[in-house]
């Protein structure tokens, strides 16, 4: 389904999200080689290297720059924002689907409620639940409607025409998804524990070099030491390995509910299915935000 389709909500929260993702690991980049800089700085024996001794303020001046980053950082707020939006519009992605398959809360009933009602009232709500994703709800542009013609389209669709809509559009698709990215985590978990493996093996080796040639003017030790601390410090950032394990998971269950989407030709089968697909997806984003909050 295209971007475009999707509710403004959706689309606006979901930009706030991708946009403060990169700020929070710009920042973790910047302060990673400010520390390095500072091993960096620190290795180099000024009493052997009179004439650049003056230098060694720098080492000051890096450590200054260090806690400003971390002070504006913690100020920002900046991974609450990013969690906070990707929950938001994800949850919006949920509903959306459930909308367009007239899934419960969004069935035809006599109802005095509209289900286009009642599904802006739940988009609404999903924002006043998440503090911080209304400190970014202001921060894009809000384009188009939160109930779109294309979904009103696929919503008026017979049983087995939104069917197969929802089975390549939302479990085939999330399923590829996930299963890439499971794959594309798992890999960088591998490189990544290789190097800061490396990195440590090395220090010591380094550490035990300087300790028998003694007078060399740098010890890179420290620096190598503070490659791999950073190195562990990333991984446990991206959250490599738990993302490779959990998507790959999810991705196993998507694949059993393809299986089931071939049966689902009625209007109370297909709610069924969506109701576990959407159950399974949501479970997932709500763990993942935990995850990362606490």
């Amino acid at each position: 389904m295209e971007r475009s389709n999707y509710p403004a909500t959706y689309r606006a929260m979901s930009a706030a999200s991708a946009d403060n993702q990169r700020t929070h690991f710009r920042l973790l980049k910047l302060q990673i080689f400010v520390l390095v800089a500072i091993a960096i700085v620190s290795a180099i024996n000024w009493e052997s290297i009179p004439a650049l001794r003056t230098i060694s303020i720098g080492a000051a001046s890096f450590l200054i720059v260090l806690s400003f980053l971390q002070m504006f950082a913690q100020i920002q707020k900046y991974d609450r924002k990013w969690f906070a939006s990707r929950a938001v519009a994800e949850s919006v992605k949920v509903q959306t689907w459930k909308f367009m398959m007239r899934a419960r809360p969004y069935q035809d009933s006599s109802n005095p409620t509209s289900p286009t009602e009642h599904f802006v009232a739940d988009i609404h709500q999903l924002i006043s639940e998440q503090p911080d994703a209304k400190l970014v709800a202001g921060s894009k542009v809000i384009e188009g409607a939160e109930v779109s013609q294309f979904m009103l389209e696929q919503r008026d669709k017979p049983v087995v025409q939104r069917r197969d809509f929802y089975l390549k559009g939302r479990i085939q698709e999330q399923k590829d998804w996930y299963s890439k990215k499971a794959t594309l985590n798992s890999e960088s978990h591998s490189r990544w524990f290789a190097t800061t493996l490396v990195l440590q093996g090395g220090s010591g080796v380094i550490a035990l070099l300087v300790v028998l040639s003694p007078g060399f003017p740098l010890n890179p030790a420290g620096i190598v030491a503070t490659l791999a601390a950073s190195g562990i410090s990333w991984m446990n950032a991206r959250s490599y390995r738990e993302l490779s394990q959990s998507y790959g998971l999810i991705a196993h269950d998507l694949a059993g509910y393809e299986s089931v989407a071939q049966e689902a030709d009625s209007e109370e089968k297909i709610e069924k299915l969506v109701a576990n697909v959407e159950s399974r997806i949501s479970g997932e984003h709500t763990y993942w935000k935990a995850r990362r909050l606490y």
